[in-house]
């Protein structure tokens, strides 16, 4: 993208990427003050507080991007501060009418992934004949490698040991006895545990003592989320999707949202949702009547089309960019000229019109008939 842009013209000021609060980098930074209930409210919160805290180095116009979750996390944001973000660019994002059928798959996949390798050497060659990344573009893999994971020791982890094998939820895992290679391969694992990766997928909702119905009579202190007219939700669910569902009439920025034929998110019925109501309700952006919301789907693209496609997808990307940045533009233009007409000393006084408009008091109106 950066280089499609810059052969149009157009200079990136800066690209500004934060990991969520468990995952990634963040993650080995708090593992030690880490819960086992996030939500994904929590990053557009943070995010918001990030750009507020180097609003300095950030200027209009602010472009958000995500993919997956962090389309969720871009349109929540949008929806608490509506002008923050002059458009949205939404890859496969994970906001759909009910719950995400396919979460519970995913859970029990990353549940039981291996997590430790004797070396990052090792690792790669895991990785590479792996299903899923086997299929990403090698610049991808590479930033992959380079991030994803850290050395041992870590909290989870605590003796620099690796195993063949991944270990149970649970398990004790102190008792390792592969030793990495040489003295100087070291041992690593995922920044992101795959504790935190389910935990982010799911959240639980049990049968207990005290609440022995959690899918009709959820508790309403620890589970005041729960929509009992929904899909099942119980022993687990996630609300947050559904829930910026409902708001997407409500979305000020436009958007361009990316599908992929073979995403199950992309399903033609999840499409049609999101056209029909994205940005069509009061305050919205005026969605695909008024040319605000777009969608390309990507023949043979799959949730993870950024990763594999990376050259298809920064075309779509940057040409919507193209027309977005020129209308962003023309508005700033209107915007200022309005301003500039109100000389300074007046800007934060009531116009004469909104005086006029007020009209005069009952009691001032009766005694100018007098």
């Amino acid at each position: 993208m950066h280089s499609r842009l810059r052969a149009s013209g157009i200079k990136i000021r800066g690209i500004w990427i934060a990991d969520v609060a468990q995952q990634g980098q963040s993650s080995v930074i708090n593992e030690n003050i880490l819960g086992n209930d996030p939500s994904w409210f929590d990053h557009p919160r943070d995010l918001f507080l990030m750009i507020n805290h180097f609003r300095d180095q950030m200027p209009q116009p602010l472009i958000g991007m995500g993919h997956s979750m962090g389309g969720a996390h871009l349109t929540a944001l949008s929806l608490m501060h509506p002008r923050l973000l002059s458009t949205l660019i939404l890859i496969d994002p994970v906001i759909i009418r009910g719950s995400y059928s396919n979460a519970y798959k995913l859970g029990r996949l990353s549940a039981r992934r291996r997590d430790r390798w004797p070396s990052r050497a090792a690792a790669r060659k895991a990785f590479e004949k792996s299903p899923m990344f086997k299929t990403w573009d090698k610049r991808v893999l590479d930033c992959w490698m380079e991030h994803a994971l850290r050395d041992l020791p870590t909290k989870l982890y605590p003796e620099v040991t690796s195993s063949s094998t991944p270990p149970a939820l649970g398990a004790d895992v102190s008792g390792s006895t592969i030793s990495p290679d040489s003295k100087t391969e070291v041992p690593v694992t995922l920044k992101t545990t795959k504790h935190q990766e389910v935990m982010t997928f799911m959240r639980g909702n049990f049968v207990t003592p005290s609440n022995p119905a959690p899918s009709t009579a959820p508790n309403p202190l620890t589970h005041p989320d729960v929509d009992t007219s929904g899909a099942s939700v119980e022993p687990f669910y996630k609300a947050e999707s559904f829930h910026l569902f409902k708001l997407l009439p409500y979305l000020r920025p436009s958007v361009l949202y990316v599908f992929g034929t073979e995403s199950d998110l992309s399903a033609p019925q999840h499409i049609a949702d999101k056209l029909e109501f994205t940005g069509v309700g009061v305050g919205g952006s005026g969605g695909v009547a008024k040319g605000r919301v777009k969608e390309f789907t990507m023949q043979g693209g799959g949730h993870l089309m950024p990763m594999e496609s990376v050259g298809e997808t920064a075309d779509q990307c940057s040409g919507w960019l193209l027309q977005e940045l020129k209308r962003w533009k023309d508005e700033y233009i209107q915007i200022e000229a309005l301003r500039a007409a109100t000389p300074r000393e007046k800007r934060g006084q009531m116009s004469d019109g909104f005086v006029q408009a007020l009209g005069q008091p009952q009691s001032d109106q009766a005694k100018s008939k007098l």
